[in-house]
């Protein structure tokens, strides 16, 4: 009798943090500017540093949407699941066009937890936002240090 091939699992990407640590994540955001993001309100300030702080959890340190929203319903907010993650995360590019303070805050918190992924995905989001031409010049200054160093 012929058996069917193992299938062995999908390795999970590991993150990077904790749950104590996007605690702290959403309490430095607190400090910096005054919004509790898990107060539940569907305020246009709420909603976009709502979306600062998923995608950083997201993009920055690998979690998945359901722990994202898992986050949330721990913190007491009960109708926050995968699919607002989702939409929030896809959103996060228009808000920030919308509203260029969600960059720097963005910055603060990521370069606030030393991460060398952090640096990789900023720098990644504001390029987004540049034109062919300052994309040209950035791509020259690139070159420039490549060959300077050698790499």
């Amino acid at each position: 009798m012929l058996k069917a091939p193992k299938i062995e699992k999908k390795e999970r990407k590991s993150s990077i943090i904790t749950q104590a640590d996007a605690q702290q994540i959403a309490r430095r955001i607190k400090k910096l500017t005054d919004i509790d993001i898990f107060h539940k309100t569907r305020k246009q300030e709420y909603v976009y540093v709502r979306s600062v702080f998923n995608h950083t959890l997201s993009k920055v340190f690998s979690w998945g949407l359901s722990r994202i929203a898992q986050l949330y319903k721990k913190n007491g907010y009960k109708n926050y699941d995968h699919a607002t993650v989702w939409h929030s995360l896809n959103m996060f590019d228009l808000y920030i066009q919308y509203e260029p303070t969600l960059m720097d805050l963005y910055e603060k918190i990521g370069m606030h937890t030393k991460n060398k992924n952090a640096l990789r995905v900023l720098i990644h989001n504001k390029l987004k936002g540049l034109s062919p031409e300052q994309l040209e010049s950035i791509n020259t200054l690139a070159d420039t240090f490549y060959k300077e160093n050698e790499i």
